[in-house]
C-alpha cells in the first residue's frame, strides 16, 4: 500500500466530518441571509474535499491491485469509502432543505433580503502567535464568529481554520466538541491575551523602532509616523493612560528622527521633548507637508524628444584620397556625441527610456542624470547601505555579482557615483600632438586625421 496516500485521504477525511458536522449543525437554527452565505461556503468546501477523497480513494485502488491485495482488504477499503460517502450525502439532503428555508425566507422579506446580501463578507486575517496581532485578531474573530449564534462546535471548525503556524498547535489535538472549544478560547487568552504581557509587548516594539536618517525621505518618516501612532493606539485601547508612557516615548521618537528634523522641531513650539502629542503631531505635519509639496510638482513627461535626421558634411580632399567615410563636422553636437558614447555592452543608455524612478531623488530618470551633486549622491547610498556598483541592498561592492562597471572610467562603482569628468572634444584636439595647422603642410593632413580617427595616410 501506500501509506502517503492512505495517510492524506484520513487527514481530507477528518475536514469532510467537520463540514458535515457544520451542516448538520445549521438544520435547527432559523434560517437568515447570513447563514445562507455560510452554508454555501460550507457546500463549496464540501465538494473540493470530497473530491480529492475520491481521487485518493482511486490512487489507493490502484496500488491495492499491484500489490495484489486480499478479498478482505478490498472489502474494509469499499467500506470505508460507502461511509464516507453516505454521510457526503446526507450532508447534501441537508444542505437543499436548508437552501429552501432560506429561499422562502428571502421571498417573503424580499427587501430585508436583498439588503442583507449585499453587506461585503467579512474577511478575518489568520493569527499566526504574534501577540501584536492577537488584539485584531479576535475583535474580527469574536464580531463574525464567537458572538453569533452558531453552535460551539461550529465556531470551534472556524477557528481551527484561522489559526496557523504556533497558535495552531494550541488546537491541533483537541476533538471538534463544544467544551474542547471553550478549552480553546481560554488557553489562547491566557497566552496571548493577557493585559499585562500585550502592555509590555508594544512598549517593547516602540523601543525597536527602525530610526529614519534622510530627512528627505519623507516615505520612511510616514511609516515611522503611522507605526508609532499605531503602538499608542493599542497601549490606549489597553486601558494604559497617555501621560503614563508619554514622556518616556516622546524622548526616545526625538532621537529616531533625522538630526534635521530634531533641530527644526527644536525651534518650533512644539519643542518639549517630552510632550509625545507634541512630538506626534510635528512628525505628521512633516509628512502631510512633503506630500502637499509633492502634489503640486509638475508632472513632465517621460516621452523623449524626437531625433533630428543628422546630415553629413561633404568629405574633404585628404579623405576622398584615402577612402574614408562621411562623418559630422568636427564642430557640430552629433560628432561630440559620437565621440562621447560607449559601447552598448558597457551599458550605454542615451537611447534606452528609463521607466523606473531614480534611487537619489525618485524621478523618473537614469542615476547618472540625476541633477543632485556626487556628494549628495554617495551620502544617499552610504545612508541606504547599497552597494555601490549597482546599487543593490544585500551586499556591498566586494560582493557584487554584476558584470558591469562604471561606463567613464572602467572602474568598479557605478556611473552615478564617478568623479571622472566627460570626454570633451576641445580635450581631443588639445591633447593631439599635430594640432597646429599651417598651409599644406603635412602637419596639417595629420591634425585632420587625427580628428576624425578614420583616416591613415602614407608619408615619405
Amino acid at each position: 500500500m501506500t501509506p502517503s496516500a492512505k495517510a492524506t485521504r484520513a487527514a481530507v477525511k477528518g475536514h469532510i466530518t467537520r463540514i458535515v458536522q457544520a451542516i448538520t449543525g445549521y438544520e435547527s437554527l432559523t434560517m437568515s441571509a447570513r447563514i445562507s452565505t455560510i452554508l454555501i461556503e460550507q457546500e463549496k468546501r464540501l465538494k473540493e474535499k470530497f473530491d480529492t477523497y475520491k481521487s485518493l480513494s482511486l490512487k489507493i485502488q490502484d496500488d491495492m491491485g499491484t500489490l495484489q491485495a486480499t478479498q478482505q482488504e478490498y472489502d474494509t477499503e469499499y467500506d470505508t469509502i460507502y461511509q464516507t460517502e453516505e454521510e457526503v450525502s446526507a450532508a447534501r439532503v441537508i444542505q437543499i432543505q436548508n437552501i429552501a428555508a432560506i429561499q422562502q425566507l428571502m421571498a417573503t422579506t424580499p427587501a430585508q433580503a436583498a439588503q442583507s446580501t449585499r453587506l461585503p463578507q467579512r474577511q478575518i486575517k489568520p493569527f499566526k502567535g504574534d501577540i501584536l496581532e492577537w488584539t485584531p485578531f479576535w475583535e474580527s474573530f469574536n464580531a463574525a464568529i464567537h458572538s453569533s449564534s452558531l453552535q460551539a462546535v461550529q465556531k470551534f471548525d472556524y477557528l481551527k481554520e484561522y489559526l496557523k503556524g504556533e497558535a495552531y498547535l494550541f488546537v491541533e489535538n483537541l476533538e471538534l466538541t463544544d467544551a474542547n472549544y471553550a478549552i480553546a478560547i481560554d488557553e489562547l487568552k491566557k497566552t496571548y491575551g493577557q493585559k499585562d504581557v500585550l502592555i509590555d509587548a508594544h512598549l517593547n516594539k516602540s523601543d525597536t523602532l527602525q530610526p529614519v536618517k534622510d530627512a528627505n525621505d519623507f516615505a520612511a518618516l510616514k511609516i515611522f509616523y503611522l507605526n508609532v501612532q499605531s503602538h499608542i493606539n493599542a497601549l490606549e485601547t489597553l486601558g494604559v493612560a497617555r501621560n503614563t508612557f508619554g514622556r518616556l516615548l516622546g524622548s526616545r521618537l526625538i532621537k529616531l528622527v533625522p538630526h534635521k528634523l530634531q533641530a527644526k522641531l527644536a525651534e518650533s513650539s512644539a519643542n518639549v521633548s517630552t510632550n509625545i502629542d507634541g512630538v506626534i503631531k510635528f512628525i505628521r505635519e512633516q509628512v502631510e507637508a512633503a506630500e502637499r509639496l509633492n502634489r503640486l510638482k509638475p508632472k513632465y513627461p517621460t516621452t523623449p524628444p524626437p531625433q533630428r535626421h543628422v546630415v553629413p558634411t561633404p568629405a574633404i580632399a585628404s579623405q576622398l584620397a584615402a577612402g574614408a567615410k562621411q562623418h559630422p563636422a568636427p564642430n557640430s553636437k552629433q560628432y561630440y556625441q559620437a565621440k562621447t558614447s560607449y559601447p552598448q555592452s558597457q551599458g550605454a543608455r542615451s537611447t534606452t527610456e528609463c521607466n523606473r524612478p531614480c534611487i537619489f531623488c525618485g524621478e523618473i530618470h537614469w542615476a547618472s542624470n540625476c541633477p543632485k551633486t556626487l556628494k549628495e549622491r554617495k551620502n544617499i547610498i552610504q545612508t541606504l547601505k547599497r552597494c555601490t556598483n549597482c546599487f543593490g541592498d544585500k551586499h556591498d561592492v566586494s560582493s557584487c555579482t554584476s558584470t558591469r562597471n562604471c561606463n567613464r572610467c572602467n572602474a568598479r562603482h557605478h556611473t552615478a557615483l564617478c568623479d571622472k569628468r566627460e570626454f570633451r572634444f576641445s580635450k581631443e584636439i588639445t591633447s593631439s600632438p599635430n594640432h597646429t595647422v599651417a598651409g599644406n603642410s603635412i602637419s596639417a593632413t595629420s591634425a585632420c586625421a587625427s580628428t576624425f580617427g578614420q583616416l591613415m595616410l602614407k608619408t615619405a
